[in-house]
Order: C-alpha cells, then sequence, then structure tokens
C-alpha cells in the first residue's frame, strides 16, 4: 500500500469520527502541555536558578569570624581578628587564598538623591580586597582604591540588600523599585563622622565621600556596602588613629572542596567560627529536586490519563472496524501494512496532540515569564531577565515527538491483537 493511500484512507477514517479524534486529540494535547510546562519548570530551576545560587555561594569559599557571647539581652563580641590570624590561617595547606575583610571603625551615614527623594540611612560599611569581588564588578568600572583628594569611592552592593529595598522599604514608602541596571553607577554621599543617631555626636573633621555603585554581589557573606580594602584602611587612619589594624572576618577560599572539614577544624583550633556556604547550597538544591520530582510525576500521572484516552479511542475504532481490517487482509493487505496504516493513524492524531500542547505549554511559559517580570521585583536568586521558565523549540520538537511515539507504543497491543484474528472471523463479526 502506497503512502498516498494510507493518508487517504486515515483521512477519511477520521473525518468519519471527528468529534472522538478530536477529543483523543485534546486529551493528548492537554496532558502533555502540562508535561511540557513540568519540564521547562525544571530546566528553568536546574540551569537558571541552581545555577545562579552557585555562582553565588561557591562551595570553595567559606568565611571565619570571632565567635560571641550573650549576655541577657545583649551579644558581645570576642574581639576582632588580628593579622597574625590571618598569616596563620594564610599558612594552612588547604588554603588557596584569604581576603580579610576590614570593619569602619567610626560613624557614617549616607544620603543620596532617588528619583527625586532625599533619603538619609546608616549603613553597613566593610572594606574587601578588589580580587574578592572581580566578577561581581560591571563591566567598564573599576573597585581601586584612588587616593587623590576628591576621588570617588567605588562600592559593590548586596544584591540582598537591593532585596530589602526593593520588598519592604520602596513598598513601605511608594518609592521606586531599582532593577540591577538602575543601581549600577547610581551616586551618593557618605557623610564621614557623623551617624543620623544624633546623641552618637559628630566628629570635628566630618566631611562628605563621594560614592558610586560600581557592581552588585549575591554573595550572602558580603552583606551591606563593600569598599575596597585600601580605602577603608586609609579613612580609619583619618577618623580613628587609635585603633589597630584588625578585621571583623576573613574570606578563604580553598584548594580544594575535600579540605573544608580540615580547614573548619583549624579555624575552630583558633577560637573562629567558620561559615561555609556548601551545606546550605545542597539543603536548597535537595529541596528544590524534590519539588521538581513531585512536579514531574504529577505532569507523568496526567501524562498517562491522556494516553490511556488514546488506547479506550482506539479499542472503540478498532472493534468498529474489524470488518475492515478483515477485507484488507482478504484482498491481500500484509498484517504488517496494516499494523503500519492503524499505528500510523494513532502517530498523527498523537504528533496533532502533542503539537496542540507544545503551543500551550509555550503560552503558558511565556505568560508565567511575563507576569514574573511584570509584578515580581528584581530578586538576588533569579535571573537577571527574571525568565524562570525555559521552553525552546528542542522542547516543542520533543513534546510532539514523544506524543506521536507514545501513541503508537499504547496502541500497539490493541493493533496487534486485532490484526492477529484471521479475515474470515474478522469478516463474520461486521
Amino acid at each position: 500500500m502506497r503512502i498516498g493511500q494510507r493518508l487517504l484512507l486515515i483521512s477519511r477514517n477520521v473525518r468519519h469520527r471527528p468529534g472522538r479524534a478530536v477529543f483523543a486529540c485534546l486529551g493528548v494535547g492537554v496532558g502533555m502541555a502540562i508535561f511540557l510546562v513540568a519540564l521547562s519548570v525544571g530546566w528553568g530551576v536546574q540551569f537558571r536558578i541552581l545555577k545562579r545560587l552557585r555562582e553565588s555561594m561557591p562551595e570553595r569559599i567559606l568565611t571565619a569570624r570571632r565567635g560571641h557571647v550573650d549576655l541577657g539581652p545583649l551579644r558581645l563580641d570576642t574581639g576582632l581578628i588580628t593579622p597574625a590570624d590571618v598569616d596563620r590561617i594564610r599558612a594552612l595547606p588547604d588554603v588557596e587564598s584569604v581576603w580579610p575583610q576590614v570593619p569602619i571603625r567610626f560613624p557614617l551615614h549616607a544620603e543620596g538623591d532617588l528619583m527625586g527623594v532625599e533619603l538619609s540611612t546608616d549603613l553597613v560599611i566593610y572594606g574587601i580586597d578588589p580580587a574578592l569581588a572581580r566578577g561581581d564588578v560591571a563591566e567598564g568600572k573599576s573597585f581601586a582604591y584612588d587616593p587623590r583628594p576628591g576621588a570617588t569611592a567605588p562600592v559593590i552592593v548586596s544584591r540582598f540588600l537591593l532585596d530589602l529595598y526593593n520588598l519592604g522599604y520602596a513598598e513601605a514608602n511608594h518609592l521606586p523599585k531599582l532593577s540591577d541596571h538602575a543601581a549600577i553607577g547610581r551616586h551618593f554621599d557618605l557623610v564621614l563622622g557623623q551617624s543620623t543617631v544624633r546623641e552618637m555626636g559628630d566628629m570635628a573633621n566630618a566631611r562628605r565621600l563621594p560614592c558610586e555603585v560600581v557592581g552588585l554581589t549575591g554573595n550572602p557573606s558580603l552583606f551591606g556596602v563593600a569598599m575596597p580594602a585600601d580605602w577603608v584602611m586609609a579613612l580609619n587612619r583619618e577618623f580613628a588613629p587609635q585603633a589597630a589594624p584588625q578585621f571583623n572576618a576573613v574570606h578563604i577560599r580553598l584548594k580544594d572542596v575535600e579540605g573544608l572539614e580540615r580547614v573548619e577544624q583549624a579555624l575552630t583550633q583558633m577560637n573562629l567560627q567558620p561559615d561555609s556556604q556548601r551545606e546550605l547550597v545542597r539543603r536548597l538544591q535537595f529541596f528544590l529536586r524534590i519539588l521538581l520530582a513531585v512536579l514531574l510525576v504529577f505532569g507523568a500521572l496526567v501524562l498517562i490519563v491522556a494516553f490511556s484516552n488514546v488506547v479506550n479511542t482506539f479499542s472503540l475504532v478498532l472493534l468498529e472496524r474489524r470488518f475492515e481490517i478483515g477485507l484488507l487482509r482478504a484482498v491481500g493487505a500484509t498484517r504488517g501494512s496494516v499494523m503500519a496504516l492503524f499505528l500510523a493513524e494513532a502517530g498523527l492524531l498523537g504528533a496533532a496532540g502533542g503539537a496542540f500542547g507544545a503551543l500551550a505549554a509555550f503560552a503558558m511559559a511565556s505568560g508565567a515569564n511575563w507576569l514574573s517580570r511584570s509584578f515580581l521585583p528584581p530578586l538576588s536568586i533569579l535571573p537577571p531577565n527574571q525568565r524562570m521558565l525555559v521552553f525552546n523549540w528542542a522542547l516543542a520538537v520533543f513534546g510532539v515527538a514523544l506524543a506521536a511515539v507514545a501513541s503508537m507504543l499504547v496502541t500497539l497491543p490493541i493493533v496487534w491483537r486485532e490484526t492477529a484474528r484471521q479475515p474470515a472471523v474478522l469478516l463474520r463479526q461486521d
């Protein structure tokens, strides 16, 4: 039987019962749409959210701080980290790099203009080695100390601080929210030697320092506003010359993640508290993957129900067309050609349903991404373009092919059973 003849028979059979064919296609399409959306969510979580999470919390980086003591309602620090402590950490065999974090030792606050609104607030300012923030500096910007008088100080702002502003302060005070692009390059002034708490008093040499945001960081250990360490040390010498050079944290990069436990033990012996992001990242990954597994299982169950509808449809079709099967066999059609005819019909109906499902899944994914961009504020854990669902042509082709192949596979046992009967038996059952 030629291909054209087979297609003619298939089209005639579909036109004979159009409602049944449309119902089967819709069932496959709805099931495939839900399954493809689940895959789209899984793809987005795996290659966008988890990737961004791993980038912001590298397993080879850990932070060490001094411990603290809780005394009633007060929490007292047990001291700062000295240069000698840093040298001991740097000498550990599993350590590749060490970056001390320099605290500001005097009062200050920030003042700036945000789209016509004058803002004034205290800030958490600290100094870090530029090498620690190399990947967070925006293109064309510099994060380095400039000793010239009147120079603008570059700062890197925590994305989590930007999230707090967008989700809390901006919402409560009806202020405009800031995207990453809007935050980069924004200028403000640091008022050195003066706090917003007037009772703390003003220093005699209080002055202003112009600052520019040159980058955003997703590293949770760098919460607040970071400035080059050399700049912070110069300011400490100017406003707190009596304070000895000390550090409130040390950021450590390991040669290999396998040495993490050994380094943590060494830090504990030095009366330091290590803070590794590895366990947090792994817990978040496990939680997200469990959610994805549940979502994919749900999509697969819906798909199974949809294909069971295909089985029921073709059971009725073959029951009604037993005479046709017997007649084709009686005039010389082989069992294989008859099976191919019905399997091709099932495959075409499945492909049509898969195409409908792929279009529906694309519409749902695009709508979800549009809602995310339109109504969700920029969050540090989300991709920069806020596209959480990933749907591309490869996923659409996979959906159509899966629907066609699965439709043929689920109808194969029925077709095999019916075509195995003798033509005389099938003709007598009309």
